[in-house]
């Protein structure tokens, strides 16, 4: 089974936009005088510095320059847009002013000075949109070991984002946990994570992220993009993670429960079921027939191959007269393609029996064969009452399967509430089948594709 959906598409849906801060923080004063009533907010929170009065003489155009700067930026935000390219210009000439004077000045001597020429040089970074400035002045700081705690996480991240972005796959995964061991845990942090750990070809682990980034997305009430689902199944699929897969494309059918997007998760399933076994033949014919059963409930085939795999599941299970029923509109359509056509044909002789039988079935039967055909020919109600005298009867060759036929037969009758006690009481292999049977039933396909079949 090839991958579920192009690395260039997933990229693209997970993109995680610009690297780049864009949210200047205030850079630590450099003077060491108590700010002006109304004007605490330009000094910032940091650390309290010990910086030596000559080094301090030689910040002060810096800093000057660095105000100009933000007052550039602040007037960017508030003019007509006449005016930007102008004063945008102006802004890029300051910070490039202020880049420079740091540059001149040196990397500083102790971690003090280092600190705060890096804190400033940041803001130059931010303001000129230079993330290779905006990642060397924050792994700077962070190496005098100042950063203050209010500050910590959010610069643990950009660097361990800055890393990644170099392909520096360890370095951003040891800066990611350091970010997450401060307290900056969001669904950004997960979503970073996730990637990173797909690209280094580490997808349990990318799976866990991306489970996480859901959860903070469910915990804001935010809906969770369609492509986060994609991910997570295919990162499932990567680790051969058949629960978690499973899990996944229920959880993108509830959210986006259209027809195509029920077809494409339930043969996915069937595709992973067969790639992730041994003998790469899967869970059996009989098991994927009632896969096949909710393709035609949901309303979700998408032309002649779907309906002749249900068909053809449906013959190989001795239930020819529901292999006709299927392939029946199609036939009637003036679609159907010579050899699907043949294939009908074939069906077709083989039903004549299976319908007179099918007319002579008795309510009072407890034969689970006898449901088999009612279900077969579309007596839901009748093969649901077989069902259930079947399985208190006992004795039952295949009691995993009268169990899964029972929920269906109930679903398909519009017994809601017991086919879903049927369906959450199977085991074994056709337990994963049922809860997408489950998940149907509690959020029901959206209008149908114009190719689908049904009674």
């Amino acid at each position: 089974m090839r991958n579920l959906v192009s690395k260039a598409a997933l990229g693209a849906a997970l993109a995680l936009g610009s690297l780049s801060m864009t949210v200047a923080l205030p850079a630590h004063a450099a003077k060491e005088k108590k700010p002006k009533k109304g004007e605490e907010a330009a000094v910032a929170t940091g650390p309290k510095l010990t910086l030596s009065k000559e080094f301090q003489a030689k910040l002060q155009p810096v800093v000057k320059s660095y105000s100009e700067g933000v007052a550039l930026n602040q007037k960017l935000g508030a003019a007509a847009a006449a005016d930007k390219p102008a004063i945008d210009a102006q802004r890029k000439a300051k910070w490039t002013e202020v880049k420079s004077g740091l540059d001149a000045m040196g990397p500083g001597t102790t971690p003090d000075e280092i600190y705060q020429i890096n804190d400033i040089r940041l803001q130059a970074g931010i303001g000129l949109g230079d993330t290779s400035l905006q990642a060397s002045a924050i792994d700077s700081m962070l190496s005098t070991n100042l950063v203050g705690p209010e500050r910590l996480g959010v610069f643990q991240f950009y660097s361990g984002k800055f890393a990644y972005e170099r392909k520096e796959y360890p370095r951003a995964e040891a800066a990611f946990n350091a970010a997450a061991a401060s307290g900056y845990v969001n669904q950004e942090l997960y979503l970073t994570q996730a990637r990173l750990y797909s690209d280094a070809k580490r997808p349990a682990d990318a799976n866990i992220a991306m489970e996480k980034t859901v959860a903070e997305l469910r915990k804001a009430n935010t809906k969770v993009p369609e492509a986060y689902y994609t991910f997570g199944i295919q990162q499932a699929y990567n680790a051969k993670q058949m629960p978690s897969f499973v899990n996944w494309t229920t959880a993108q059918l509830r959210d986006y429960p259209t027809a195509d997007m029920w077809r494409t998760n339930i043969q996915n399933y069937i595709g992973a079921t067969k790639n992730m076994s041994a003998d790469k033949k899967g869970l059996g014919g009989k098991v994927y027939l009632d896969a096949y059963r909710l393709l035609r409930a949901a309303n979700a085939f998408a032309g002649d191959d779907d309906v002749y795999d249900y068909a053809y599941q449906a013959n190989a299970a001795g239930l020819p007269l529901e292999a006709k029923a299927v392939l029946e509109p199609a036939k009637k359509s003036g679609k159907m393609s010579p050899e699907v056509n043949e294939f009908y044909t074939l069906v077709s002789g083989r039903a004549a029996g299976d319908q007179a039988a099918f007319a002579k079935i008795s309510a009072q039967s407890t034969v689970s064969a006898d449901a088999d055909l009612a279900l077969a020919g579309g007596d839901y109600a009748k093969a649901a009452t077989i069902y259930q005298a079947a399985i208190a009867k006992g004795g039952l060759r295949d009691a995993e399967e009268t169990q899964m036929r029972l929920g269906i037969a109930l679903a398909m009758s519009g017994q809601k509430e017991p086919a879903k006690t049927a369906f959450q009481a199977v085991k074994g292999v056709r337990a994963d089948i049922a809860k997408y049977w489950l998940t149907y039933l509690d959020v029901p396909p959206q209008p149908a594709n114009p190719m689908t079949t049904g009674q």
